[in-house]
């Protein structure tokens, strides 16, 4: 493994965002590190080292997926620096900014390691000479976001949207029933659904994994349709409406089948079942196949002059106008198929085939697949 860089200055982070396990940072100020964000471990009971987590990303998944995934780097994070970003999110706690679900949390003053990730915001794909950022904003719902910039500069005008969600389930669970309704992402949905009190069927329209594995262009676009977040008011004289980014995705998967790669790991690394592993016979190819149903994709458009093309970079005509778009996998950190994760995840299977939510009908309400 190559050895790691350093980051010794907490002034040249600043914070972007968090989840349970994480907070990412954006470096400042550091030319060697433009384009990546910073993933910090937090400090989280039973969560994988760094280390552990970078060596699964490097010697299990990225075989598995070549360019697919998001460039990622392991650097050395000073203790010091570790606590300067526990004050700091002290501090951004005091002032109400950070969310409900991750108040008291702290990064993990022992972990020696973090990740550099490669940015996948909007704002990554700006061209470095002077220009004015002219519309701005990002929509998030419970299980998407979208983000857009937009920036006039010397040449003319850039616009780039990124949609983010998670792919889930590309392929039936083998603990679902025969004669099946839904897919295991929802019928998921619907138990959780009726959990909250929420009617069965009330989320008509809501995104099915197989439709983007079906390739079949009007099932493809539904599933892009139903992921994105909405958002008042008008889109004035934008390139990338909501109708010309569905369209560009819709033709990217359908040409390049990008999540199929994800559906064939799914199959490959699980052929029985969560409810069919036991302590005796798990191999890890359980831990593999969740931690690929857990993965985020990242779909970008561009219109404009970007900063640079990556492997992986598809030119594609949309309305006579060429746009860039990409797709790029991530969060695809190591799992724990042992213990009590296994339990969790067959005790949510056990639940989905005893409550009937494979295989109930309510309403007009569609069948997946």
């Amino acid at each position: 493994m190559d050895e790691a860089v350093q980051i010794t200055d907490a002034s040249e982070l600043h914070y972007v965002a968090e989840g349970a396990a994480n907070v990412v940072y954006e470096v400042i100020d550091d030319i060697d590190w433009n384009g990546y964000l910073l993933r910090v471990r937090k400090k989280v009971a039973a969560q994988p080292s760094t280390l552990t987590v970078y060596s699964f990303l490097r010697e299990t998944i990225e075989p598995l997926f070549e360019d697919q995934i998001v460039a990622t780097q392991l650097v050395r994070i000073d203790p010091a620096v570790l606590e300067s970003l526990n004050t700091d999110l002290a501090a951004l706690e005091a002032a109400g900014q950070r969310h409900p679900k991750r108040l008291g949390t702290i990064v993990d003053t022992s972990e020696p390691y973090a990740l550099l990730v490669q940015d996948m915001r909007p704002v990554s794909m700006l061209r470095t000479e002077a220009g004015d950022i002219v519309e701005q904003w990002t929509r998030a719902s419970n299980t998407t976001s979208l983000g857009f910039i937009r920036q006039l500069h010397s040449n003319g005008c850039l616009e780039t949207a990124v949609l983010e969600f998670k792919p889930k389930w590309l392929v039936q669970s083998h603990d679902a029933p025969e004669g099946w309704i839904y897919c295991r992402t929802c019928a998921l949905r619907h138990m959780r659904a009726a959990q909250r009190g929420i009617e069965f069927g009330a989320e008509e329209g809501a995104f099915c994994p197989l439709d983007l594995v079906s390739h079949d262009h009007v099932r493809i676009e539904r599933a892009l349709q139903a992921l994105w977040p909405e958002r008042k008011g008008g889109e004035g004289d934008r390139v990338l409406t909501k109708a010309v980014l569905v369209k560009a995705i819709t033709k990217f998967v359908e040409c390049f089948r990008v999540f199929d790669r994800l559906a064939q790991v799914q199959r490959d690394m699980d052929t029985r079942g969560v409810l069919a592993v036991t302590d005796e016979d798990d191999d890890n190819n359980l831990a593999i196949a969740m931690a690929v149903r857990d993965c985020s994709a990242f779909m970008r458009v561009v219109y404009g002059d970007p900063v640079d093309e990556e492997d992986g970079d598809e030119l594609l005509m949309v309305d006579g106008r060429d746009l860039l778009v990409t797709c790029r996998f991530a969060d695809m950190d190591v799992k724990d198929s042992s213990g009590t994760k296994r339990v969790y995840w067959a005790g949510i299977e056990r639940a989905l085939r005893e409550g009937g939510w494979y295989t109930r009908i309510y309403g007009d309400a569609a069948r997946c697949g």
